[in-house]
């Protein structure tokens, strides 16, 4: 046997294996953030949901599948720089990653990176920050909580080239309904324990406060 088979061709067998040995009934998990962007960008409809069975990564989103010692492992690359992650053949965790600016084939020239304008929409598909840690060199982890989907986000200054403006940073943005699949990402186990503390602290005001008076003793 030669050579690495057509890439279409191993994520068709890689998925139809996946299916054919993994046949559990979970639901469906929340929408991927960002899934309507890439579907428009795209032209159809086709949009991916955590826990999702392997088998509905349709081939012709499949960039890449990297070679883990020499079997398809875990792991695709899919269109606009989406990472999915499928132990057991089910998707537990996506990853995506934006930087500020791109740098011209020259590299002369740094302009406003196109996928960039997704942060703005952070809070809407990911959720509020409930929790943050900063860190030396102007590092910084968020936690956003959004319905059942837990996102760590990693913002770092792209130090990559020297003639990056100063405010330039790249930006790593992991999803998944279980903290279990976060185990790698620094401070996430911290972050959602004070996720957790807020939401208790915010919501025992809310509760005492439900506008109802004690009913009064009569004789």
């Amino acid at each position: 046997m030669t050579g690495i088979p057509v890439r279409a061709g191993a994520a068709a067998l890689l998925l139809l294996a996946t299916a054919a040995t993994q046949s559990w009934a979970q639901g469906r998990g929340p929408l991927i953030p960002f899934e309507s962007e890439r579907a428009a960008s795209r032209g159809d409809q086709q949009q991916l949901r955590l826990l999702d069975d392997a088998s509905r990564i349709p081939a012709h989103r499949i960039h890449g599948l990297p070679i883990v010692d020499g079997k398809i492992g875990e792991y695709a690359q899919l269109d606009s720089g989406l990472q999915v992650y499928f132990p057991y053949g089910r998707i537990e965790r996506a990853e995506s990653k934006f930087a500020k600016y791109q740098v011209d084939l020259n590299g002369g020239r740094a302009d406003p990176h196109p996928e960039y304008r997704r942060v703005a929409g952070f809070d809407k598909a990911l959720g509020p920050i409930c929790a943050s840690r900063e860190f030396a060199g102007g590092e910084r982890m968020e936690m956003r909580i959004l319905d059942r989907a837990i996102t760590v986000v990693h913002r770092t200054p792209d130090r990559s080239q020297p003639n990056l403006p100063t405010d330039a940073e790249t930006i790593r943005v992991v999803t998944s309904t279980n903290l279990h699949w976060l185990q790698g990402e620094p401070e996430a186990a911290a972050l959602h324990r004070s996720c957790q503390q807020g939401r208790s602290t915010a919501a025992r005001p809310a509760a005492a406060s439900n506008g109802k008076q004690p009913a009064k003793k009569t004789n």
